[in-house]
């Protein structure tokens, strides 16, 4: 066998290059952070739905005992139901992200519905939950006049550290979210640039 011959042999012999990502490894991810995320706000829903019915419960068996009240729980419902539209509308944008689309356009959704969810959890989200908690405390009065003192103090207390671990849930499960979403555009991003250089 001759040079040339071996020099064919040996390139029949290499493995065909393959393209280390590929718009597969893309849709990979995306679908999975996207569900995962959908779940979340699906059950973040879920959670200010059930509170939303205990208060509406709540203001049916008061009846509004006072305007000063009514406009308390009016508040606190009023707050829970901005946040339940506000999820919605991110499980609607999130229905948007079309990976078919090829990757640069789908990081480039992807950015976009990062931005707005930063920007929910930003200001946002203490407003939404300042005008709850004030809509709690309209209520104090109530529960003053009609409860026991003990079990008064106890709400005071409670509602304290209630709110306390909100605070902290919140802020826990934003950050949290917000480091999903940018390790997906992170990721996405290695690949695209990756594609283009192949």
């Amino acid at each position: 066998m001759n040079e040339f011959e071996d020099m064919v042999s040996g390139w029949k012999k290499q493995a065909v290059p393959t393209p280390k990502n590929s718009a597969t490894a893309v849709a990979g991810i995306a679908k999975k952070r996207v569900k995962s995320s959908r779940q979340k706000h699906a059950a973040t829903i879920m959670v200010l739905g059930i509170t939303l019915i205990v208060l509406v419960a709540f203001a049916l068996i008061t009846k509004g005992n006072s305007s000063h009240i009514a406009k308390g729980i009016q508040l606190m419902i009023g707050a829970l139901l901005i946040r339940i539209g506000v999820e919605w509308l991110s499980i609607m944008l999130l229905n948007k992200l079309d990976v078919t689309k090829g990757t640069t356009e789908y990081l480039k959704m992807l950015t976009s519905f990062y931005n707005t969810r930063r920007k929910i959890h930003g200001a946002f989200t203490y407003i939404i939950f300042g005008l709850y908690v004030a809509g709690f405390c309209m209520m104090l009065p109530l529960f003053k006049a009609t409860l026991p003192a003990w079990f008064f103090t106890y709400i005071c207390i409670s509602g304290i550290v209630i709110f306390g671990v909100l605070i902290f849930y919140i802020r826990k499960k934003t950050k949290q979210e917000l480091d999903e979403l940018k390790k997906a555009m992170n990721e996405v991003a290695a690949i695209s640039n990756a594609l283009e250089e192949e």
